[in-house]
């Protein structure tokens, strides 16, 4: 038995107009910072036109806010897979105090010991 395709595809949420001036905004009211590091701005905008963004950057890069400002700005639920457990603590608490539509993070660590 196969299950039919969905009939209704619903397309990226976008912001009209330059949207990276939106993410400006946002990143001066919560952050307090005029402008984006380089490679930020190509990914938020990206990511606010309605577009996919995979960004790589170093350790302090400024990576979560590629995530962060979107997520202020768009519609819907923002899902952010990160590896690092001590991050996701600190960027829950960033969002916690910053976002009226915070869901708490949630930790599936593979590392726990199982019971034998």
């Amino acid at each position: 038995m196969s299950v039919p395709a969905p009939s209704v595809i619903v397309p990226p949420h976008s912001l009209p107009g330059d949207p990276l001036e939106a993410g400006r905004a946002t990143l001066r009211q919560y952050w307090g910072y005029a402008d984006f590091r380089p490679g930020q701005d190509q990914a938020i905008r990206n990511v606010l036109g309605g577009g996919d963004s995979l960004t790589i950057m170093p350790t302090g890069g400024g990576k979560s806010l590629c995530y962060q400002v979107p997520a202020m700005l768009l519609p819907g639920v923002t899902l952010v897979v990160s590896p690092l457990i001590s991050l996701m603590k600190d960027q829950g608490g960033v969002c916690r105090r910053h976002s009226r539509k915070f869901i708490p993070e949630r930790s599936l660590q593979q590392n726990l010991a199982r019971p034998r």
